[in-house]
């Protein structure tokens, strides 16, 4: 499994996630978050009294950190990790050349398709001027502030407290928060604090809008879903699918026949996909999941 990371070094992440799968760093952990502290604090406090300073910074760059859960969470797969280079995730300046997508996507809002189109590949400027001029991007969530606030609001504080990641009753300051705020950013500065930062209440937020429930997310996923591929992936495709570990879908006729437990994801993701369109510039009708048929990329295109 190959992924990106600021720091390129598969052994130090390795390292890391090895020693944050120990009874050891399940302990600190807990008993940091004891203390009230936030929920990264904790894990970078707990990680640097059992490996030390150098392992623990590996915590303040966001792609090692998702790097490291990747590893965590592989049995067989062997990880290989490539470095990322030029610019930090969200970093609001080019550098080198490099722009991060935040960035792009901010200049795409603002109307510099040009200027976004130099940070990016090629082939996929003419693509993203297409996408623009019949109003497919950027997706801005404000577009959908006034629909995820009225979702919240017809909310009960028990159906808060079913949504994935809620504990400690922040449920109860959901509710209150979804009462009152009157606009996205609004609402995410009544509910985040030091222990629940703005990402993790983002989450809670398009979870709660898609009806998302904890027990929908527990578990692995029930099917894979293949959007795109070339000639060589086709061959992957039907290997995986004789296999047959997990359902693998190239068109969406083929979830009918998924089991139930998986028809109800299949359902939520073709309700988000119908989600996003309102945060469009021009939202398309519902059902684009079941007419956008799978993408087929010659090995030129790539």
């Amino acid at each position: 499994m190959a992924f990106g990371s600021e720091c390129g070094d598969t052994d130090k992440l390795t390292k890391a996630a090895s020693l944050m799968n120990g009874e050891r760093y399940g302990d600190l952990l807990r008993y940091r978050l004891s203390g009230g502290i936030s929920y990264p604090e904790a894990t970078r406090l707990a990680l640097a009294e059992i490996g030390g300073e150098g392992i623990a910074s590996l915590l303040d760059s966001p792609n090692n950190t998702l790097g490291i859960e990747y590893i965590r969470a592989m049995t067989s797969l062997t990880p290989f990790t490539v470095g990322r280079v030029g610019v930090g995730h969200d970093d609001q300046i080019p550098l080198d050349g490099y722009a991060s997508a935040s960035l792009i996507r901010k200049m795409l809002a603002a109307g510099r398709v040009s200027e976004a189109g130099r940070f990016m590949p090629a082939a996929c400027r003419p693509i993203l001027s297409e996408a623009g001029e019949k109003g497919l991007c950027p997706a801005d969530e404000r577009r959908a502030e006034r629909a995820l606030l009225y979702r919240l609001r017809q909310m009960t504080a028990e159906q808060m407290a079913a949504l994935p990641a809620v504990s400690e009753g922040l449920e109860n300051r959901l509710y209150e928060a979804a009462r009152q705020a009157t606009s996205y950013d609004d609402l995410l500065d009544r509910i985040k604090t030091k222990r629940y930062p703005q990402t993790r209440v983002q989450r809670l937020l398009w979870n709660a809008f898609l009806g998302i429930t904890a027990e929908d997310a527990a578990g692995l996923p029930p099917y894979i879903r293949v959007l795109g591929v070339t000639e060589k992936g086709l061959d992957v495709v039907r290997t995986a699918r004789e296999a047959g570990k997990l359902p693998l879908l190239t068109r969406a006729s083929q979830a009918e026949s998924l089991p139930e437990n998986a028809r109800r994801i299949w359902e939520i993701e073709t309700a988000a996909a119908d989600a996003y369109a309102l945060a469009l510039p021009t939202p398309f009708a519902c059902g684009r999941e079941f007419t956008a048929g799978l993408i087929k990329y010659a090995p030129t295109e790539i």
